[in-house]
């Protein structure tokens, strides 16, 4: 997971992919989201699963659409870290909340 980040009250937190693997081309194109982030409270431990044919993960998530862009990452006020089973290079912001 990422370092720890804290999220401040009335924010709104977003995400992108800023790298993507090398094993992410495909021969004939990409099909489907490139990836998905896990995100997780500060300090706990990801619930990664893993099996003969490839780690999950159960912990909440949001799909990366290609091209990249940014994504609402649907958290609330609190420190968090995320990751990604894909090892993607990844940014997360924080907005100020309107209104």
């Amino acid at each position: 997971p990422t370092p720890a980040f804290n999220v401040a009250p009335k924010t709104t937190v977003w995400s992108t992919i800023t790298s993507m693997p090398a094993s992410a081309a495909g021969l004939f194109g990409d099909v489907g989201s490139p990836a998905a982030i896990h995100y997780i409270v500060s300090g706990t431990v990801p619930a990664i699963v893993v099996q003969p044919n490839g780690d999950t993960s159960n912990d909440p998530f949001i799909l990366l659409d290609r091209p990249p862009g940014w994504k609402l990452l649907p958290i609330q006020s609190g420190a968090w870290q995320v990751y990604s089973l894909e090892g993607l290079g990844i940014t997360v912001v924080a907005c100020p909340k309107s209104g």
